[in-house]
């Protein structure tokens, strides 16, 4: 499971097609584009997981998305669309295409 930080503050359970991975396809369609890893400060829960790693649209800053507010305020630097934090546990596989 993940969570989809959008810059209105709202959070979004989202969860991988097979169920179990996250694919580099389904990371970029809930980022809107290509994927930036972005790490956390320290270790961070929400709803009680712990988050691994956050996942951002690289060129965000460039197609000038919004600020998302809280996103920035889990890894303590200017983020901007769609953030999609992945718990422990959770990590995305290459497609095989």
């Amino acid at each position: 499971m993940a969570m989809r930080i959008e810059p209105d503050g709202s959070m979004v359970d989202v969860f991988p097609e097979d169920g179990q991975r996250f694919t580099l396809t389904e990371l970029q369609a809930q980022v809107g584009g290509f994927i930036e890893p972005v790490s956390t400060l320290m270790e961070t829960e929400m709803n009680g997981y712990t988050i691994q790693i956050i996942y951002v649209n690289e060129e965000g800053l460039l197609l000038d998305l919004e600020h998302n507010l809280k996103a920035s305020m889990i890894v303590g630097k200017h983020i901007v669309g769609n953030a999609l934090a992945l718990f422990q546990g959770e990590q995305e596989e290459e497609d095989e295409e």
